[in-house]
């Protein structure tokens, strides 16, 4: 570091040149004169040589202060910098401190004495403020995503800045450690302040998750951020984290099956995750439904960085919105309650309609190829019992008439050649959120189904027809389903029952069915115990499609008379038609987006959320829905929103980012990994004030502006004094 760098280097520079100024000056006023020889002036010639070595003198001493005031000028507007050593005294030293303050969901962390880490932190911030100078102005931080400053400054007024810290609250947000070092650099780009009087703390809980940021993406954001700060500062991290951090939290909470009426439950899972160094043993899971406890679930034990599923079904009390909670507890402290919650929003329709298309229809209802479909997706249960899902079956012909925007789910039942137009129309409809389940039969042409239908992985299918396996006159032949790797949502139900109807139901003939491999979101949901695929599923666009390997009725399989049938249309249904709540479920600072249609969207738009906040949804267009979207950003906290629409109310559920639920601490090699620069760390909060600047170097300009206006009154002086000497 040099002895006297400047605030302003290049105008230091022209110092030299302005301090020439007076030199030049002399230099010409003496060409201007011409000597003349004049007799007269012999003895005024003899005089002044008799006292030229004084005026010379003189002279020199004006040109030596008048250079020094130029010079002078130039250096005190450059502002010179000195350390405090070579300044012995002289001017004055401003800093400028930005406080990086951690206010992420994981800083509610408690330590043993049940102080949390965010009051830890507002404490030592404000203990750091007390240290500041008077002439240091201070910017203030916050962590939380998206990073936000809530002083850029740098103000001078330390006590307002004290009532800021003290007005502060807690957020339910993950850190943005790259955004804060971001903002912390832009900031000190733009002060007056030089790069070695520049000071940034970064007060926080000190978790991996913060500084990493849970990827390489962002890791490397917050080594860029750093790189661009050490340039101008010296960063300093204050960790008051405690060392208790043994966190339980429910990490997610999600329907693997949703509810699609009262009589038919939704199949729930909760990942309960352990980020403590020590097993956890009989936690509980309570279970709340729409503001009533319903069910307990009960954990034996978690490992130390493990997650265990709890899955569980549920009832939804009739058609509408509902809203589930999960809270997990143990007999052992926690240390950060907040992620102890999750919430899930669900919806019942009232009604669902699906199209059944057959193939070959038949003389009665049971020897046509929708007949057992269409009464396992709406069984008779006795007159005036409304059922939810409203079957219509249709002959193939009438399919490109029919508009499919009209159905929640449509089934092709060995219909032998949808036709181009048709797959196209199917297309489009699969992709905007419509359902598919496609069967199998005696008339598919499977050369058709590969072209247009699956198309290279083009088209809608997940899967291609290679060939038909078996002889539905030969009963003794036959192979059944697997119960082995039943991961997919839509048979997850069967998982651990082989006893289950559906695996000893006999499947005499079938397609082969050929998943490849290259299809993403693209799974065989069950085989045959030959290994060849049964039922295929895939996700295209918004929607989904189901494809089998057999027929729908008795044909090719005794599978529809066994009671299981049923269940496995049904859970072929709700999966390809999927939950109509999931986009109701966000994270934290993510939009509540909810479409509304016909008369909804004139209604007034109302939300409340957490802690009774009450305010107004905003309607809007989103490309590729259909009528209005009421949009509220609104979503800072976690917890229920409830969205009314005149009298309907819609229930959103906002929860926390889980990976600020790791509370496990970076160590300082990780740490210097992370950063990539220079930095001071400590965690003893009674030495934060050693943080302060060490060798920060003063600024003289002040001090010389001073001299400059002695010089000036010399000069002067100097300048009446010499001619009188000389009258």
């Amino acid at each position: 570091m040099p002895l006297a760098p400047f605030v302003h280097p290049w105008i230091a520079a022209s110092a030299a040149v302005l301090a020439a100024v007076p030199i030049i000056i002399h230099v010409w006023n003496r060409r201007r004169f011409r000597r003349v020889v004049w007799a007269a002036m012999g003895f005024l010639a003899a005089a002044q040589r008799r006292s030229a070595r004084r005026v010379r003198i003189e002279q020199l001493i004006l040109l030596a202060v008048r250079v020094s005031i130029m010079a002078l000028i130039a250096l005190a507007v450059a502002r010179p910098l000195l350390t405090p050593l070579a300044a012995a005294g002289l001017g004055q030293i401003s800093r400028h401190h930005v406080i990086v303050l951690d206010d992420s969901y994981s800083m509610g962390m408690v330590g043993q004495n049940g102080e949390r880490a965010f009051d830890a932190a507002t404490r030592v911030a404000a203990k750091l403020v007390g240290t500041f100078g008077r002439n240091d102005g201070v910017s203030l931080i916050l962590a939380g995503r998206p990073a936000g400053t809530v002083v850029a400054g740098p103000t001078y007024d330390h006590r307002d800045l004290l009532r800021a810290l003290e007005a502060l609250t807690l957020s339910d947000a993950i850190t943005d450690m790259a955004g804060a070092l971001k903002s912390a650099a832009e900031i000190l780009s733009e002060s007056d302040t030089p790069p070695g009087n520049c000071m940034v703390y970064v007060v926080t809980d000190g978790t991996r998750a913060a500084w990493s940021g849970g990827d390489e993406e962002a890791g490397r954001a917050v080594r860029e951020a750093a790189s661009a700060l050490a340039d101008r500062a010296k960063l300093s991290i204050v960790d008051v984290s405690s060392d208790l951090r043994g966190n339980l939290t429910v990490a997610s909470l999600r329907s693997t099956t949703p509810a699609i009426s009262m009589d038919w439950p939704a199949t729930l899972v909760a990942d309960v995750a352990n980020h403590g160094r020590q097993e956890a043993r009989d936690l509980r899971l309570q279970i709340v439904l729409d503001g009533q406890i319903v069910r307990t679930e009960t954990i034996r034990s978690i490992r130390p960085a493990d997650v265990t599923p709890v899955r569980f079904r549920l009832r939804l009390p009739g058609p509408g919105s509902h809203r589930v909670q999960a809270t997990v507890s143990s007999g052992e402290p926690d240390a950060l309650p907040r992620d102890d919650v999750r919430w899930l929003s669900m919806a019942v329709p009232s009604e669902m309609a699906v199209l059944l298309v057959d193939g070959r229809p038949g003389p009665d209802r049971f020897s046509g190829q929708t007949g057992y479909l269409a009464a396992a997706l709406a069984p008779e249960t006795g007159a005036g019992t409304p059922t939810l899902v409203k079957p219509r079956s249709i002959m193939a012909g009438e399919l490109t008439s029919e508009s499919l925007a009209d159905y929640a789910m449509v089934a092709l039942c060995n219909v032998r050649q949808p036709g181009r137009e048709v797959w196209a129309r199917l297309d489009g409809y699969v992709r905007q959120g419509g359902g598919l389940v496609v069967f199998m039969g005696d008339q598919i042409d499977l050369d058709h189904y590969n072209r247009f239908g699956l198309a290279d992985g083009r088209g809608v299918l997940p899967a291609r027809i290679d060939g038909v396996v078996g002889n539905e006159d030969d009963r003794e032949a036959f192979v059944r389903l697997s119960a082995e790797d039943l991961l997919h949502p839509s048979v997850s139900d069967f998982a651990g029952q082989p006893r289950s109807g559906l695996f000893l139901a006999r499947f005499y003939r079938h397609t082969r069915l050929v998943v490849p491999p290259e299809l993403d979101g693209t799974a065989a949901a069950l085989r045959y115990d030959n290994g060849d695929c049964a039922v295929a599923a895939r996700s295209v666009g918004r929607g989904r499609v189901v494809m089998a390997g057999f027929s729908a009725n008795m044909d090719w399989t005794n599978l529809p008379a066994k009671g299981d049938y049923v269940s496995l249309m049904m859970g072929l249904l709700t999966w390809v038609v999927g939950d109509p709540a999931s986009g109701r479920n966000v994270r934290v600072g993510q939009p509540l987006l909810e479409t509304l249609t016909g008369r909804a969207s004139t209604l007034a738009l109302a939300v409340a959320g957490p802690g009774g906040r009450e305010e107004q949804a905003v309607p809007t267009s989103r490309p590729g829905s259909d009528g209005i979207v009421a949009r509220y950003d609104g979503t800072d906290r976690a917890g229920g929103y409830t969205l009314t629409v005149g009298s309907r109310k819609i229930d959103f559920s906002v929860n926390l980012d889980p990976t600020e639920g790791d509370l496990t601490r970076i160590d300082r090699p990780e740490l210097e990994k992370a950063l990539g620069v220079a930095f001071e760390y400590t965690r003893n909060v009674d030495d934060v004030t050693g943080l302060a600047i060490e060798g920060a170097r003063h600024e003289i300009g002040r001090g010389l502006l001073w001299a400059v206006l002695g010089l000036l009154g010399l000069e002067t002086l100097l300048a009446l004094w010499f001619g009188h000497h000389r009258d």
